[in-house]
């Protein structure tokens, strides 16, 4: 632009030089025709209008003037935009505000966590929902009677074991399930009878269970709560190679309590003591078992 704007009045001032030494006498000089005169006045007028023109442009825009060069002396952040409109060259400034930064530490935005090295944080697991729940048992039974033929004996039971499953809902502070569990005991002797003795008791069944529960943390809850059903239980032994056998059906009562804990979002790891009270049978009196359970499941 610079280049172009000295060499347009570069050659009209010579164009205007030569109007001057040969045109503004009426009579043209020598060697020139009356054409040529004509059109050196053209040439001074058009000089003229040039000039008017550089004096606006130079009005207009005086950073360019004062820098001696058509280029802008403004910083990089404001842009300059020029267009014709109706035969008259108008400026316009069109200044750009630079954009305001944004720290995405502050911003909460995941993306700048990441990239500035922050974990977001883990949500909560969930603890409300439907869940199920299979668990494995320690049981142990006290020493029931059985009504023989000389009279009420005591049988003594070993260490047992029990398996099942827990399904059920659970909301904020309440729980409503159902378990479903077998549970089987060697027996070890008849007290004060030193006869040969062999035998077991096995029973499976199902409670239907309502407690409550209250959180000790993002990651585990305590619960306690009680529950009865339907059971059916089977004691069957030899005395003196002589067999005994009675199954029936018996109505169980149970009171538990435990602790449950979250490891990820919806896994349960479940440790739960139960009392359970089996009514009597026919030949043989009630009993108590005392489980100790550990389960693994899942909430939705």
């Amino acid at each position: 632009m610079f280049i172009c704007r000295i060499t347009t009045i570069f050659c009209f001032s010579v164009l205007c030089l030569r109007g001057e030494n040969g045109v503004l006498s009426h009579t043209p000089p020598f060697g020139f025709s009356k054409n040529q005169v004509e059109q050196g006045s053209s040439i001074r007028d058009l000089s003229s209008k040039i000039q008017a023109f550089q004096a606006k442009l130079d009005a207009v825009d005086p950073s360019a003037a004062s820098n001696g060069i058509g280029f802008d002396a403004d910083p990089p952040s404001r842009s300059f935009s020029r267009f014709q409109e109706g035969g008259a060259v108008m400026d316009s400034l069109q200044a750009s505000e630079s954009p305001k930064w944004k720290d995405p530490k502050s911003s909460g935005d995941e993306l700048g966590n990441t990239l500035y090295g922050s974990i977001p944080s883990r949500t909560s697991p969930v603890k409300v929902g439907f869940y199920v729940l299979p668990f494995v048992a320690l049981q142990g039974s006290s020493d029931f009677g059985w009504n023989s033929f000389a009279g009420e004996i005591t049988v003594e039971q070993k260490l047992g074991f029990s398996s099942g499953w827990r399904m059920g809902h659970k909301w904020r502070n309440f729980f409503l399930d159902a378990d479903f569990s077998f549970f089987r005991n060697e027996f070890r002797g008849l007290t004060d009878v030193s006869l040969e003795f062999s035998g077991e008791a096995e029973g499976y069944g199902l409670m239907v269970n309502f407690g409550g529960c209250f959180d000790l943390g993002d990651s585990s809850t305590i619960f306690l709560g009680a529950g009865t059903g339907p059971f059916s239980q089977e004691f069957e032994f030899k005395l003196m190679r002589q067999g005994v056998d009675e199954e029936k059906s018996i109505l169980a009562y149970q009171l538990f309590a435990g602790l449950n804990l979250h490891p990820t979002d919806h896994m349960i790891v479940g440790l739960r003591y139960r009392w359970m009270n089996l009514a009597k049978m026919n030949d043989f009196s009630g009993r108590e078992l005392h489980l100790l359970e550990l389960g693994l499941g899942y909430i939705f």
